[in-house]
């Protein structure tokens, strides 16, 4: 399940999680915002976490860590831009959202 707090538990449309988070991360060693973390409840949940690139090239995948630290599959700094993402979990509809990587 796919999850944004709410007021007192309740559930939020996909338009509502998407206003509520965050859209930038700047992994550059500064310790600040290093890595995005993808909004699912439970990573035991998750049955796969895509990233892509502008051009829909697959840059990062996971299916147990709910974690992008701005690098690709072999380990090189993904380039600054935006990235498409694609959240599928067990018992829900796949989430999609934009996030911007900054250096």
């Amino acid at each position: 399940m796919v999850f944004a707090i709410a007021t007192h538990g309740q559930s939020l449309d996909q338009s509502t999680k998407t206003d509520e988070l965050p859209n930038v991360f700047t992994p550059n060693g500064d310790r600040l915002n290093e890595w995005f973390e993808f909004p699912v409840e439970d990573e035991r949940n998750i049955r796969s976490i895509k990233v892509y690139n502008r051009w829909g090239q697959l840059m990062h995948h996971s299916d147990e860590n709910a974690i992008w630290n701005g690098r690709s599959f072999d380990g090189q700094l993904a380039p600054q831009g935006v990235y498409y993402y694609i959240i599928e979990e067990k018992e829900a509809e796949p989430f999609t959202g934009y996030i911007t990587l900054l250096r």
